[in-house]
């Protein structure tokens, strides 16, 4: 690197060299000039927050909560630094502490990452009861076990039906009766005449299979006899 080149880079922001050496993997050495930063700006948000990541990626837990904590405490809207402050007390076995920060990501912001589900996790952990509207979590759709989320109108029911009133009570509902028919004479003639037709075809075959015997059998004693 030449000299000229060096110069340049030393008249950059420390903020914006910070960054560089961040997303070259030199945590170590960004955090140093984040610190430098923030003598001359105190009141700078996004580099404050840039150091607790940098403190993060150093395994420096406890200084990292506490810059995130400032970030929340100038911006409690900042639901980044939150959430990053939650998975931090998270892994420190604080699942009350991460509820409280995944909570303070929610009243920001509708959804973050996994941040609702991280909440449950952690709400239960606490012993706290995880209910639908509760607050900083997202109201949970009625659903069925397994099932779809259900959506839409709700149905009401209709009256039972023959088979299940039949099966219920092992008899058929004889319904409700609207009107009374009743039959004369000529409704019933068709049916009495096709019955009377019945019997006298049924007694002319009968006469005949008779006569026919009768004539078998004289003339076999006609043949005999002679």
């Amino acid at each position: 690197m030449t000299t000229s080149a060096a110069g340049n880079e030393d008249d950059r922001p420390l903020y914006e060299r910070a960054g560089d050496l961040h997303r070259r993997g030199r945590p170590e050495e960004a955090l140093v000039l984040l610190q430098e930063h923030l003598q001359q700006h105190p009141g700078d948000l996004a580099a404050r927050y840039a150091l607790g990541i940098c403190l993060t990626d150093t395994a420096r837990h406890a200084e990292a909560r506490v810059q995130f904590r400032r970030t929340l405490d100038d911006d409690p809207r900042h639901y980044q630094a939150a959430y990053r402050l939650g998975r931090l007390l998270e892994a420190d076995a604080d699942p009350a502490g991460a509820a409280d920060a995944y909570r303070q990501v929610l009243a920001a912001v509708a959804e973050f990452r996994d941040t609702a589900t991280r909440l449950r996790t952690c709400a239960e952990a606490a012993g706290d009861a995880v209910r639908p509207g509760m607050p900083g979590l997202p109201p949970m759709p009625p659903s069925l076990p397994g099932g779809p989320v259900l959506t839409g109108r709700t149905l009401v029911p209709g009256p039972p039906t023959l088979r299940s009133q039949s099966e219920a009570h092992r008899v058929a509902d004889r319904g409700i009766e609207k009107y009374a028919v009743r039959l004369r004479p000529r409704h019933l003639a068709p049916a009495l005449l096709g019955k009377a037709a019945l019997a006298t075809a049924a007694a002319v075959l009968a006469s005949h299979v008779l006569g026919t015997g009768q004539i078998e059998v004289g003339a076999a004693r006609s043949r005999g006899r002679g």
